[in-house]
């Protein structure tokens, strides 16, 4: 199991919140996750803004951060 950094994302016009998920960085426990967003808030957001801030029409209100737990598989 490994940690990632997810988006919870709500665009205004849509009634359902969107989740991005943040690959480039895995943790290994909730703790190092949540210690990398609070030291690291402005370079994830200047990220998120380039990519997710107005995607297909919709202009972005609002968003959080979380840690979420993924299973490896095998290739």
């Amino acid at each position: 199991m490994i940690w990632i950094i997810s988006s919870i994302l709500w665009y205004e016009g849509l009634n359902k919140p969107q989740q991005s998920d943040y690959l480039l960085k895995t943790f290994e426990n909730k703790l190092e996750c949540q210690i990398y967003i609070q030291e690291n808030k402005v370079f994830l957001i200047e990220q998120l803004f380039k990519e997710m801030k107005d995607v297909d029409g919709f202009k972005l209100k609002t968003f959080e951060y979380i840690c979420k737990k993924e299973s490896l598989t095998e290739v």
